[in-house]
């Protein structure tokens, strides 16, 4: 027999989701071992841990759990390390040349002050 993995645990800004065992079964085998991480802009990733059918008892099956796990452990001291900080990007120079047309944008239309503007802008440009 098999078991599956689903979601079971919610962390941090990410919205990561991380596997958890289903069900309060015992099995012998499991025939799928991953990690799920959901993020903000519908964007996914699995992690394949395991995905053929192992039995729970071999040194292959402990493993992968422990990589798994610490995984998991270290992913969740990321999150609480950064929970409380802005997200971050990537920029690219489109991408930043992008976000200033757009502030540039919101500065003519008066939505934006000139103090406003160039404190943006210079946290773009890394200035």
């Amino acid at each position: 027999m098999s078991r599956s993995i689903v979601g079971g645990l919610v962390a941090g800004p990410t919205g990561a989701v991380l596997g958890a065992f289903s069900g309060n079964k015992s099995y012998d085998a499991v025939s799928k071992m991953a990690v799920v991480l959901y993020f903000n802009n519908n964007y996914s990733k699995q992690l394949n841990y395991i995905s053929t059918e192992t039995k729970i008892d071999s040194m292959y099956y402990r493993d992968e759990q422990e990589k798994m796990q610490r995984f998991c452990v270290r992913l969740d001291k990321i999150l609480v390390e950064n929970e409380n900080n802005e997200p971050t990007t990537l920029s690219t120079p489109t991408n930043s040349a992008d976000e200033l047309r757009k502030l540039k944008s919101l500065l003519d239309d008066g939505i934006l002050t000139e103090e406003e503007f160039a404190a943006k802008k210079k946290q773009i440009l890394g200035i």
